[in-house]
C-alpha cells in the first residue's frame, strides 16, 4: 500500500510588495525587508531553529531582458555573452 508523508516542512515568507525604500532597488528592498522580518521573528519567538534568506538567480540580456539560453553564447536579440566567441 502506498503511503504519503510530509517531509522538509518549513515556513516560507515573502515580503508583501517589492519595496522601493532602498535607493529604488526592488531586489535590495526585498532582501532588506526579509532581514527585518528575520530580526523581528528572532526577537519575538524563542523556538526557531534557523532562518536563511534564499533566492534563485536568472541570467538575462541587459538589452532585451530575455533569459539567456543555458548553453548558448548569444541572446536571441543578437547580443554576445561576455567571454563568448
Amino acid at each position: 500500500m502506498k503511503k504519503k508523508e510530509r517531509i522538509d516542512i518549513r515556513l516560507e515568507i515573502e515580503p508583501e510588495t517589492p519595496w522601493l525604500g532602498w535607493g529604488g532597488d526592488p531586489e535590495l528592498g526585498q532582501i532588506e525587508a526579509l532581514k527585518t522580518i528575520k530580526r523581528e521573528i528572532k526577537r519575538h519567538i524563542d523556538y526557531v531553529g534557523s532562518m536563511t534568506i534564499l533566492y534563485e538567480t536568472r541570467e538575462y540580456c541587459e538589452h532585451c531582458n530575455m533569459t539567456w539560453d543555458v548553453d548558448g553564447v548569444t541572446c536571441p536579440c543578437g547580443e554576445l555573452i561576455e567571454g563568448g566567441e
